[in-house]
């Protein structure tokens, strides 16, 4: 009888160590997925910011150029 309850106890700690390792390696697959797609996303984000910002400076430098600049027409774009 003391066996058999060593026995039971060693297997239920044996399942809950494997369930424990599944749970890490679950973990560690959905932290690489998430790196990965962060990833692909800042090519994207850099093409965005480069396009914004030259689409800004040509709405700003003819207005900046001038003599007097219209400060408002520039706050009002910024």
């Amino acid at each position: 009888m003391v066996r058999a309850k060593l026995k039971f106890r060693l297997h239920r700690a044996v399942i809950v160590l494997i369930c424990l390792a599944l749970l890490v390696a679950l973990m560690q697959g959905a932290s690489w997925f998430s790196q990965n797609s962060q990833k692909q996303r800042n090519p994207q984000l850099e093409e965005l910011a480069r396009t914004l910002a030259q689409q800004v400076v040509l709405n700003l430098a003819p207005l900046m150029r001038s003599e007097t600049p219209d400060e408002k027409r520039i706050h009002q774009l910024l």
